[in-house]
């Protein structure tokens, strides 16, 4: 089911950016490194728990100087994607990043980030990539969690879609954690006026119908 993005709380006093109530879209225009915006859900404590599958469309254009856009966020604070690495936060994310273009994947942990990278200038600007990211819980090198990201272009992979690439990242050993907030944007405000960005992120799937159906076929 998609989330309806018209009801995440959305923080942008510089009104960079546009949700739209019909198609399940936020797009931005100019999300500076000087600019704080972001879009997010309250999900509730410790909600993504465990394993789970979420699914996205996305794109990318005009992006200048080492501009960085995180399309996708989970987090336990409130606040814009630099500020959580800056600040010793926690997370997991997929941005985009630099005006040559790679999109890089993985986890915040007590604010480092570690990430896999669909290199640089293979992403292309105004293409719509199909997203999706899967967490095994107890999966990874240290059991506390495997991250999995596929990025397909004219479909997600299993619905005839054209695989481009597969990113992976392993939870850090004692960071098996659960998150309450999920963005469907996040600027990363470090005060540098050059790095803009435009991009979209649309039809976010977070599989919750899906999953609380099983749980009643099992019997819960």
């Amino acid at each position: 089911m998609l989330e309806n993005l018209y009801n995440y709380i959305q923080v942008d006093p510089s009104s960079r950016i546009t949700v739209t109530e019909v198609i399940h879209e936020i797009r931005w225009t100019d999300l500076d490194g000087d600019v704080t915006g972001y879009v997010y859900c309250d999900k509730g404590a410790n909600h993504f728990g465990g394993d789970f599958e979420h699914k996205f469309e996305m794109q990318f254009s005009n992006c200048e100087n080492g501009c960085l856009t995180a399309h996708w966020l989970l987090a336990n604070d409130i606040m814009d994607f630099y500020a959580m690495s800056n600040g010793g936060k926690d997370g997991h994310f997929l941005y985009e990043y630099d005006d040559n273009e790679r999109l890089e994947f993985g986890t915040l942990e007590d604010g480092v980030r570690q990430q896999d990278e669909w290199p640089a200038t293979a992403p292309l600007p105004s293409t719509t990539y199909f997203i999706t990211i899967t967490r095994n819980d107890d999966g990874g090198a240290n059991n506390t969690g495997l991250l999995t990201c596929l990025i397909c272009t004219g479909n997600y992979s299993d619905k005839g879609g054209t695989l481009k690439d597969t990113l992976v990242q392993d939870c850090a050993a004692g960071k098996q954690n659960d998150f309450q907030y999920v963005y469907a944007v996040s600027s990363w405000n470090t005060g540098n006026a050059d790095r803009n960005a435009d991009g979209l992120t649309q039809n976010l799937d977070l599989g919750e119908i899906n999953a609380i159906l099983s749980r009643r076929l099992e019997g819960y």
